[in-house]
């Protein structure tokens, strides 16, 4: 939103859904769609689409369908992750793979 305050127009990007493996509620797409609404009350341009941004093909795919709509990328903020506290012993391969993401 500060983004779109200060005069940028704004790809966004959320899983906009169940994060993996964790026990807290995650960002929905009604969340996304207020994004959207918030930007444009800003009178800006928005972008956004739900993605997995571990998955690198769809991430490259709506980076690239933002660039050509709003003919540029000039600053990327990722603010991405999830938190699933446990005891070291009780964190299981998925759980660690869906938060850092290795694949």
């Amino acid at each position: 939103m500060r983004a779109a305050q200060e005069g940028a127009d704004v790809s966004a990007v959320d899983l906009a859904g169940p994060p993996p493996s964790v026990a807290y509620e995650g960002a929905t797409p009604a969340d996304l769609e207020e994004t959207v609404r918030q930007v444009e009350k800003q009178d800006r341009r928005i972008v956004a689409a739900r993605c997995d941004v571990r998955d690198l093909d769809r991430l490259r795919s709506v980076v690239h369908d933002a660039v050509a709509d709003l003919g540029r990328l000039d600053v990327v903020v990722a603010n991405a992750g999830i938190c699933a506290p446990k005891a070291w012993d009780k964190v299981t391969p998925t759980l660690f793979d869906d938060t850092l993401g290795w694949r």
